[in-house]
């Protein structure tokens, strides 16, 4: 059994930036954080993918301490790696602001957006799409607002406060698989 998993893992390393400036790997932890523990056979069936194409991918994965090994489990005639996230949450370094660091970032950022849009434009008209009334379950909505540093921490609270309720529910059986995208950024004035 693998010990305890931490609550979150700093990001600060090349190597774990560049396997995170991937849309197949940032998918892939995605699909690990709903099923997990979980084999790549079931995470490439929940991604319409063939395994054979997501072995390298989990490697490098691996490689740079965001997957880790779960165990194994009998499969036919062979034993089956199973893989968990290796943090409940993944936070990006808070104070380091060297060139390379913020350009890694950057990078990061582009592709949790683009991996995010891609979902969103194939959920559009899609079944079960509901976008106004009870059950809505689709929304894009941006918002710009002054904020004293007293509503900014109370902001935050509750951005955490939703963090953690999809957290808690990210290992669920019941319910249907929701995507959801916080972003936050200064309003830099021109």
């Amino acid at each position: 059994m693998a010990p305890q998993r931490p609550p979150r893992l700093v990001i600060e390393r090349a190597p774990q930036f560049r396997a995170l400036n991937s849309l197949v790997r940032q998918q892939m932890l995605s699909t690990l954080r709903l099923l997990e523990p979980c084999s790549v056979g079931e995470i490439a069936a929940r991604l319409g993918r063939q395994a054979e194409t997501l072995y390298y991918h989990m490697d490098i994965l691996v490689d740079a301490g965001l997957v880790r090994s779960a165990g194994t489990r009998p499969a036919g005639r062979r034993d089956e790696a199973l893989y968990e996230v290796a943090a409940d949450r993944l936070q990006y370094h808070p104070t380091r602001r060297t060139p390379a660091f913020l350009r890694e970032l950057r990078r990061t950022y582009a592709t949790t957006l683009r991996t995010t849009e891609r979902r969103l434009l194939e959920a559009v008209g899609a079944d079960g799409e509901v976008r106004e009334g009870n059950g809505k379950n689709m929304r894009v909505q941006a918002y710009t607002a002054r904020l004293t540093p007293a509503q900014l921490d109370e902001l935050n609270r509750r951005l955490d406060a939703v963090r953690e309720l999809l957290l808690e529910r990210s290992g669920e059986d019941d319910g249907e698989a929701h995507q959801v995208l916080l972003v936050m950024s200064p309003a830099l004035q021109e």
